[in-house]
């Protein structure tokens, strides 16, 4: 076998230099090893099929003097000298910003957020403006009660509820400190900047490989991207149902569905959770654990996770696509095990004021509009899979309290 080598040489003095190949055995490559040469491995495109460098709608920073560089250019983020013609934040003390960002970021505020830079409705540094709908909107169907990743996040009470941003960079820490650190953007505890895809943009059709998630624990990766981290497979012998999409036809097989609002049969793999991402695992990540606050949680015995939530189960009707078809015309299935995904009842980033706690849904399995006034008046929004009247109390009554039903309740 004969391996190519590199050598530079002149043909005549004082002429232009000329590249030759030599081709010589193998083994006598140990002569010049350093003049060894192999084809360098192509590059993994991570950033640039990521949703900031993607070309034709990455970032692209709103400022005069980067408006000849292309979409998805680094320095629509970075910057080398810390600042571009004075069109931005100064850098706090004088000193560039970590990660050599355009500015600095509080990593305990919902505001004063690098990222919110752009993910806001109002003065978005981003050329054209993001919107970013909440969860129930976007795969759920139902209205935009927020239209930014900003405005969901700055809804605490009085006014809504929302991940706290200060919570998130000490768990990240806490948990994982050989990859985060007291600088880390909080948002990167579930987002990985120069991964994160786009899977339900504007024009496209919903695509469960684009993956917008890295799991805290694994933040050089996607997740939900590969078929291995669906709620089919995490539901396991277990059965997942992806909710109704607003304007289902509860009646009827098929009808509309979460994620991608597409009429498909009860039966079919997308409905079973084919397409839909591993949220549980994602999530656990933190709440596995006390978060704060925040009780831990142990899907493995809750009665929306791998409990069987049936056995105590006889005045509580499940409602579709929770029946023996997933229709409304026959009972309750009583047979199934149905496992839910942390995100068909949770905003991922915030809520607006009705729901005032824990991040719960407006949209909830094709119903919207649900509100309640407390922490305990949970009946509308658990009547959006429950028929609950075989409590025998009024509908307005409690579902959540201490002696009822939570997480880890027992039903």
């Amino acid at each position: 076998m004969k391996t190519g080598v590199v050598r530079t040489c002149r043909l005549f003095p004082g002429g232009s230099a000329y590249l030759v190949l030599l081709l010589v055995p193998s083994a006598l490559l140990h002569l010049f090893p350093e003049r060894a040469w192999a084809p360098p491995l192509p590059p993994e495109k991570h950033y640039t099929t990521s949703a900031h460098g993607e070309s034709s709608f990455g970032v692209k920073r709103d400022v005069a003097a980067l408006a000849d560089y292309s979409r998805g250019n680094c320095s629509h983020c970075h910057e080398m000298h810390a600042s571009v013609g004075g069109s931005e934040p100064t850098p706090v003390d004088g000193f560039p910003a970590p990660y050599a960002l355009f500015t600095d970021t509080d990593t305990a505020s919902q505001t004063d957020n690098f990222c919110l830079r752009c993910h806001t409705a109002a003065g978005s540094m981003q050329a054209g403006g993001i919107t970013n709908a909440n969860y129930g909107s976007t795969f759920g169907g139902g209205p935009a009660n927020t239209t930014s990743i900003a405005a969901a996040m700055n809804l605490a009470p009085p006014a809504g509820s929302s991940h706290n941003l200060g919570q998130v960079s000490a768990t990240m820490q806490a948990k994982w400190p050989s990859t985060y650190n007291a600088v880390s953007n909080p948002c990167a505890a579930c987002h990985n900047p120069h991964r994160a895809k786009k899977n339900n943009r504007t024009g496209a059709a919903y695509d469960a490989t684009q993956a917008a998630l890295s799991r805290p624990s694994d933040h050089e990766n996607l997740w939900g991207n590969d078929a291995t981290e669906r709620m089919d497979v995490y539901a396991g012998a277990n059965t997942y149902r992806a909710p109704f999409f607003v304007g289902a036809n509860t009646a009827v097989d098929p009808t509309l569905h979460e994620p991608d609002g597409l009429s498909r049969l009860i039966a079919s793999p997308e409905v079973r959770g084919s397409t839909t991402p591993d949220y549980n695992t994602f999530c656990l990540d933190c709440h596995a654990t006390a978060v704060g606050p925040y009780m831990a949680i142990n899907w493995n015995t809750a009665q929306h996770g791998f409990a069987n939530g049936n056995t105590n189960n006889a005045p509580m009707v499940l409602r579709p696509p929770y029946t023996l078809d997933g229709t409304s015309g026959t009972g309750e299935d009583l047979a199934t095990n149905f496992v839910l995904s942390c995100l068909d009842c949770h905003e991922p980033h915030g809520v607006q004021s009705a729901n005032n706690n824990y991040l719960l849904r407006t949209t909830v399995n094709g119903t919207s509009g649900i509100t309640f006034s407390s922490s305990t008046a949970f009946s509308n929004f658990c009547q959006g899979c429950h028929n609950h009247n075989g409590h025998g109390f009024p509908v307005t009554a409690g579902c959540g309290g201490a002696f009822c039903h939570m997480h880890g309740g027992a039903f």
